[in-house]
């Protein structure tokens, strides 16, 4: 694997434990009444999804080798393109329900 690819598999990495350590201590309803907390996480979201997009244009592998990279990436087009309708249930399940295994999948592929 490039150096280039482990770095933006880093990057991903890094962002899913800033959004980890954002919710730490919020929940959902806390979550979306608040601008910064959401603001947050979805710019973690778009940093996520961008990274392993690079990432995977680098490497075609990583598709079938991180079988969320899609979904992350998709999600980062959703918050870029469709700000005005980003559903904050949507980024809060996303969050806590999906990165987690994304955060795993990113590690095993980088052991």
């Amino acid at each position: 694997m490039s150096p280039e690819v482990v770095e933006r598999l880093g990057h991903a990495l890094e962002s899913i434990d800033a959004i980890a350590g954002f919710l730490d201590r919020v929940d959902v309803l806390a979550y979306a009444s608040s601008r910064i907390h959401s603001r947050a996480v979805e710019r973690e979201f778009e940093i996520i999804g961008e990274a392993l997009s690079i990432a995977a244009r680098l490497d075609k592998s990583l598709e079938g080798r991180i079988p969320d990279l899609r979904n992350a990436i998709n999600l980062r087009h959703r918050v870029i393109h469709g700000y005005e309708t980003v559903d904050d249930a949507v980024v809060w399940t996303a969050a806590k329900d999906d990165l987690p295994r994304l955060r795993a999948q990113i590690t095993e592929v980088l052991a």
